[in-house]
């Protein structure tokens, strides 16, 4: 089984991308010599003497150096033997007909593998574990890919009863993450382009949800450049961030449309909603990248675990910035005064239902904000001090649950593990 393993773990590094293969749960090899005492006694050989033919007859003996006009030669007497068979025919004494005695005739040389307390099985029999590693900037899943294509094909030439079968594929963290991160994005986009249909249109939808994946393939392309891998950490951020970076994108696209409600052209409205939430926008971004800020400072191993977390929602906003301030005005102008052109035109019965919907969500968020909100802000703003108070109480409840610990704080929480392990001793 160790020799079909090592032929395994050779094949995978000749394979290309793959650069380190370990062998776990093997034995190692032992070359063990049992003694007969009778034997012993038979030629008159004592246990010393077979100790020390053993000692003498497997060993490399350095002979010195030459030196010649082209550098100096090295000279070596290999003896050093390996396996059983050459270990049994070492000559322990002479006897006087001139015949040797071999190691064979007074002992048993066993060629084999040493015991060891813990052995490896794999439902119920016996295994050996080839572990495949990633080192530098190799790439997980296609080291597993090739991993899986080579034990499908490495199977059909195996030897009757040895199974080769994947176990503990580590890389599909990975791929989960990866497919949650594409799977997030999609229904992002699909659900900001709802809402926002209902509100300003398709088209306008369509471009103010185009800030996602702007931002996360601009937030890639400047990983790649900076020498960095899209890993576990990287791909958590990049789904954090989904929830990010299409708030500024909203806000502008939603000041154009009520500038354009208010009488403005197309282009004149893109320019001067954009402007009016310039500020606020910046301001929403910046007090984003500072409340990250402080991850990317941390010192220690925790420090360089996560510090590509805070680095990557900081690339994948300023994208998310840039996009929405240069790129979504005049995709917004554009469309705007393509609709203005389009209601000249008879309306569809689509058109009319969206229109409907449209107005009816319109009225039943100008009532939410001229009746319950406008009250509610009144209140407020007579009885601010009241306000603060109660925001003050609040901040120094929480800090006290926490500094009780009636709210417990861990660093890392305690998940359920894919795999089970238990001790027994004996």
């Amino acid at each position: 089984m160790r020799e079909v393993a090592e032929r395994i773990r050779d094949d995978l590094i000749d394979t290309g991308g793959i650069t380190l293969v370990n062998l776990m749960g093997v034995r190692d090899y032992e070359i063990s010599v049992e003694v007969s005492e009778e034997n012993l006694r038979r030629y008159g050989i004592s246990f010393e003497q077979v100790a020390k033919a053993i000692r003498t007859g497997s060993i490399d003996l350095p002979g010195g150096t030459i030196k010649t006009s082209h550098g100096e030669i090295l000279i070596r007497s290999k003896g050093q033997l390996y396996t059983g068979r050459e270990f049994e025919e070492i000559p322990l004494i002479t006897l006087q007909d001139g015949t040797s005695v071999r190691l064979k005739e007074v002992t048993t040389v066993n060629d084999g593998f040493e015991d060891v307390e813990i052995k490896t099985q794999f439902n119920g029999k016996p295994a050996a574990l080839v572990s495949v590693f990633k080192t530098g900037d190799e790439d997980t899943i296609a080291i597993t890919k090739a991993v899986r294509k080579y034990v499908k094909e490495k199977q059909r030439e195996l030897p009757a009863g040895i199974v080769l079968e994947p176990w503990a594929d580590f890389s599909r963290m990975i791929s989960d993450r990866l497919d949650m991160l594409v799977r997030n994005g999609l229904q992002g986009l699909v659900l900001v382009m709802l809402v926002l249909w209902l509100f300003l249109g398709l088209r306008m939808s369509f471009w103010v949800a185009m800030g996602i994946p702007v931002s996360l393939m601009g937030t890639i392309l400047v990983l790649h450049l900076t020498g960095m891998s899209l890993n576990m950490m990287s791909m958590f951020a990049l789904i954090m961030a989904i929830g990010l970076i299409v708030d500024d994108a909203i806000v502008v696209g939603e000041n154009v449309y009520a500038h354009v409600q208010d009488g403005l052209e197309p282009s004149a409205a893109a320019v001067r909603g954009t402007h009016a939430v310039l500020l606020p926008v910046v301001g929403a971004v910046t007090t984003t990248w500072i409340a990250f800020g402080p991850l990317a400072m941390m010192p220690g191993v925790m420090g360089r675990f996560i510090k590509i977390l805070p680095y990557c929602v900081a690339i994948a906003l300023a994208f998310s910035l840039l996009e929405c301030l240069l790129i979504l005005p005049p995709h917004l102008a554009h469309t705007l005064l393509r609709r203005q052109k389009l209601r000249e035109r008879p309306a569809g019965r689509v058109r009319r239902w969206a229109e409907r919907v449209r107005r009816r969500i319109d009225s039943a968020i100008s009532r939410l904000i001229n009746v319950y909100f406008a009250g509610v802000y009144r209140k407020i703003t007579r009885y601010r001090y009241v306000t603060a108070a109660v925001l003050v109480a609040i901040l120094i409840t929480v800090i006290g649950a926490i500094r009780t610990g009636w709210v417990s704080f861990t660093i890392f929480p305690k998940l359920d593990s894919d795999s089970l392990r238990a001790k027994v001793g004996l």
